[in-house]
């Protein structure tokens, strides 16, 4: 990745330039990073690939930590981050160590990984590959396991609803009445 990341740091800022982000995901009301589809499934359960996006990090996510519906692997394009990792909860979640990443760095988690972003680079930019999904995912609330629709507040049979550009900040806020 490191010979190719002048290159593919360019064309992702100009994919930025050219496309407005088709996602924008907000974490307690506030935009926490813009996503762009590079190459996304229909159905990411039944697939056997997964996506790849572009992020641009606009802050940190530092509340609750969260894992993920599949194997993913990060790799910072531009700026960087520090990310906090957490031991597996068999092992107890307030055990965690710090990474920093910068351009030129990736990352592999598996979908239990459970992590946050503590501090981001301005203009961090990075390219993220997901596996098949294979769990559902949410956040941790010290070892406590919330599935992403109840800490959101929403119902369980909840989903985005079809052709919607952002991920459901507005949805979220209006039938939350705010809360995170």
């Amino acid at each position: 990745m490191t010979a190719e990341l002048p290159m593919t740091a360019a064309l992702a800022r100009r994919i930025m330039l050219i496309r407005q982000p088709d996602e924008i995901i907000a974490r307690n009301g506030s935009a926490f990073f813009e996503r762009w589809w590079l190459a996304r499934t229909p159905s990411a359960s039944t697939a056997r690939t997964g996506n790849v996006y572009l992020h641009r990090f606009l802050r940190s996510d530092s509340e609750d930590p969260h894992d993920h519906p599949w194997t993913n692997e990060t790799h910072v394009l531009n700026g960087g981050y520090v990310e906090q990792l957490f031991c597996p909860v068999r092992i107890g979640l307030g055990k965690s160590i710090t990474r920093e990443l910068t351009a030129g760095m990736s990352a592999i988690r598996e979908p239990e990984a459970i992590h946050r972003i503590l501090s981001v680079q301005p203009g961090t930019i990075t390219l993220f590959q997901t596996g098949r999904k294979v769990r559902d995912w949410g956040f941790w609330r010290g070892s406590e396991f919330v599935p992403w629709r109840e800490y959101h507040g929403l119902p369980a049979d909840w989903s985005k609803p079809a052709g919607a550009e952002l991920l459901p900040n507005e949805e979220i806020t209006a039938l939350t009445g705010g809360r995170p």
